[in-house]
């Protein structure tokens, strides 16, 4: 099979539209339909279902989404790793890393680490927590950065950051700050779940609230985008909310407020116990932290 295609697949996956795709990929749209339904031929089963604002995966899609992530992980640790065989047999690390933190912190940390130790390659791959534990488990990540979503005596977890929660509503909302969960009963919601997000989740199934659930199955920046033209609310990491670049402007600019709650989102670096001495892994590790320390993660008041 063309990993190519496997690349496509996900793209289309992640942006929820040929068209997110197609400016993601520099592919055009016709160009994508095309290799999609291709690439459906070729295994036998549908992966995608149309809908008025894009496509969503169907429940074939949604199974084998997880696996071809981990194809095309590991190719693109393999071309890494055959690159650095004819550069001289240049180190490699591979990372894997939550698109959040990618986004925030990744470049800096990585220009820190190149201009320190030019002989050393960085492979990064983006997935959630528990397909970094599987990365890792396997030795096709040597860090995994993420929140802490998992325990395992096997693995060290370096803590990075402390990533607070925020309420996002339609502009105009004049929610209470810091928005208490009471603020939210009776209130339309989009609520995660893919079963990435647990923390919120599992915090409504602790109080005495009830709101109504809105289907999430967008990226947060079309999230926020909805909320922004009015419909229903949400809660999301500040982080996440910084990914999406704190916001639209101007008119449809939403209201975002902080949770009136202490939950949080854990940022860590999860290493091996083995592999926590390393010197090249130690020095990543310190140019991350070094990023973090430069680049705090954004308040909103």
């Amino acid at each position: 099979m063309d990993i190519n295609k496997f690349r496509i697949f996900l793209a289309v996956a992640d942006a929820g539209s040929f068209g997110k795709a197609s400016e993601k990929t520099g592919y055009t749209q016709a160009g994508i339909s095309y290799v999609i339904k291709s690439l459906e031929d070729e295994i036998g089963v549908r992966l995608f279902s149309r809908t008025s604002t894009g496509v969503r995966l169907t429940d074939s899609g949604k199974v084998l989404l997880p696996e071809i992530r981990r194809v095309v992980g590991s190719f693109g640790s393999f071309e890494s790793t055959l690159v650095a065989q004819k550069t001289g047999n240049m180190v490699t690390i591979h990372v894997g890393v939550v698109d959040t933190v990618a986004i925030k912190w990744l470049p800096r940390a990585v220009e820190l680490f190149r201009k320190r130790y030019p002989d050393v390659l960085v492979d990064a791959n983006t997935g959630d927590p528990f397909e970094m534990k599987e990365w890792l488990e396997r030795g096709e990540a040597d860090l995994g950065i993420c929140e802490r979503a998992w325990e395992d005596r096997r693995f060290r977890w370096i803590h990075l950051a402390d990533d607070p929660y925020v309420v996002v509503f339609p502009p105009g909302t004049n929610a209470p700050s810091p928005c208490p969960f009471d603020y939210l009963d009776g209130k339309a919601m989009y609520i995660s779940d893919y079963g990435r997000e647990r923390i919120i989740p599992e915090a409504f199934q602790s109080i005495d609230v009830t709101t109504v659930p809105l289907n999430d199955k967008i990226c947060n920046p079309a999230l926020v985008n909805m909320i922004a033209h009015g419909k229903g609310c949400t809660i999301m990491s500040a982080l996440s909310m910084e990914a999406c670049g704190g916001g639209l402007e101007g008119d449809l600019k939403p209201e975002i407020v902080p949770l009136g709650s202490e939950i949080k989102r854990d940022i860590n670096i999860a290493v091996r116990e083995e592999n926590v001495s390393k010197p090249v892994l130690k020095n990543f590790i310190n140019c991350f932290k070094e990023a973090v320390a430069e680049a705090p993660i954004k308040k909103y008041d």
